[in-house]
């Protein structure tokens, strides 16, 4: 895990564009936010925890298709179709409810 810190004045920009950039590129587990205060001045801290790799959601290059009929023995085949079928059926059990 890594962390980074952001500083704002108080009150801060109605949009923090660096801290908003950051967030949309990191894979963020937690962002915690602190005031601090120095005699008459005030400032926000952000702290953001992350790992290294893009956020969910962003996938690199798309990948080939695998042809897994041409990959799998006849019988194997069969029952990845089924297998496939039935996480298919689950997901719209899921979904539905």
């Amino acid at each position: 895990m890594k962390f980074k810190t952001f500083t704002y004045p108080v009150p801060p920009p109605e949009d923090p564009e660096e801290l908003n950039a950051f967030l949309g590129s990191a894979r963020v587990l937690s962002v915690n936010q602190y005031e601090c205060r120095s005699g008459n001045a005030s400032c926000l801290v952000f702290v953001v925890e992350y790992l290294d790799g893009k956020p969910a959601g962003q996938k690199g290059k798309s990948q080939p298709r695998i042809d897994y009929r041409e990959l799998l023995s006849e019988a194997d085949f069969s029952l990845f179709s089924q297998l496939r079928d039935l996480r298919r059926v689950i997901a719209e059990r899921v979904i539905a409810n």
